[in-house]
């Protein structure tokens, strides 16, 4: 591509003949670069500079039209932040004597506004805010999430995707219904988490199990809903033994009695009974009579002792007593022994006597 180069007057030359030079521009003539010669006559084309493609190093940011390939000399070319950033600095290039200037657009992402509280639960992470970001709900125990979704998202408009979550208590189904009872509240079709059913017993039913269920976070009751019955026991028979706690008879539900053995007898089992579901807990004593020591025979050989005295003319000596075969026995017990022995003795003596009289 060509273009008209135009000059400026000529100098005044002193004694000299000013002459004009000259290039072919398309159809016009001018002299080459803005300037005057005394001698050339040459014909010279000139091309305008031109930029490539421009290249930008930035972070985030998009042309706001096409690119070409070249740019002619002084084009602008405008760029914007991608989707979802935000910029600051100058949003233009231009090409100048055959290169761009530098980008200063900087974009960084945007952020969305706070996620509003969140009652018995959380979000996670708790505190991301910025575009892109994934926000995970999570419930307290005892609560869900109402809804589909557990999830959302900072869009590029700077909105979340979700934000009306919910974390409600879990409910369980109606409570059982416990016959010959009365239970608080009545009539309700279901329980939140922690809330409670009580049940009383109408007479004279007596309550087996809890009073109070309560609805746990697995929707189920705990304890087991109990149960109303009629519950007694038979007198107990405690023979050889006394009453000496609880009521007289009937017995009914958790009724106790307490015995005592007669004198002579002892007691087995427990003296204290209470009236269960079973029956008796623990079962009904016994009282026994208490049987007689008998005392046991201890035997013991008896052992003898030899003294011997050895008398001279001209000295006399008494030799102490010594024991051949043991020592010699002393006490009460040695007595004791003697005295029996010397008793059958005279039994066996005396026996024949008594029969020879009785012939």
């Amino acid at each position: 591509m060509y273009a008209n180069i135009i000059c400026i007057t000529p100098p005044n030359v002193n004694s000299q003949r000013r002459q004009r030079e000259w290039i072919t521009a398309g159809n016009t003539q001018a002299h080459p670069l803005d300037t005057w010669r005394s001698r050339s006559t040459e014909q010279r084309k000139f091309k305008y500079l031109t930029c490539p493609k421009p290249q930008v190093s930035n972070s985030n940011v998009i042309p706001s039209k096409a690119l070409k390939e070249e740019y002619p000399e002084g084009s602008v070319v405008q760029y914007g932040c991608e989707p979802g950033y935000t910029g600051h600095g100058s949003t233009s290039i231009t090409c100048a004597a055959g290169s761009w200037n530098r980008l200063e657009l900087q974009c960084q992402k945007i952020s969305c506004p706070p996620l509003p509280e969140l009652p018995n639960g959380q979000y996670n992470p708790p505190d991301d805010t910025l575009f892109g970001t994934k926000v995970t709900v999570t419930c307290d125990k005892g609560y869900e999430l109402e809804g589909r979704t557990s999830e959302a998202q900072c869009l590029a408009s700077g909105s979340w995707s979700f934000d009306r979550f919910v974390c409600d208590a879990v409910k369980c189904p109606a409570p059982p219904n416990v016959e010959n009872s009365d239970r608080v509240p009545s009539g309700v079709e279901s329980v939140r988490y922690l809330d409670s059913i009580t049940y009383t017993c109408r007479k004279p039913y007596v309550l087996i199990g809890a009073s109070q269920i309560v609805c746990r976070e697995n929707k189920t009751y705990y304890p087991p809903a109990p149960e109303c019955k009629v519950v007694s026991c038979d007198t107990p028979v405690v023979e050889f033994g006394t009453r000496v706690g609880g009521g007289p008879p009937p017995y009914g539900y958790r009724s106790f009695v307490e015995y005592k053995c007669n004198e002579g007898y002892e007691m087995k089992g427990s003296s204290k009974i209470v009236c269960e579901v079973t029956g008796w807990s623990p079962g009904v004593p016994a009282c026994r009579k208490i049987q007689p020591v008998t005392p046991k025979m201890t035997t013991a050989a008896a052992t003898t002792t030899t003294t011997t005295t050895t008398t001279t003319t001209t000295k006399s000596k008494t030799h102490q007593p010594t024991t051949r075969g043991s020592a010699p026995c002393t006490g009460p017990l040695c007595s004791g022994i003697f005295s029996a022995v010397a008793q059958r003795v005279l039994i066996a003596l005396l026996i024949p006597v008594g029969l020879h009289l009785s012939l």
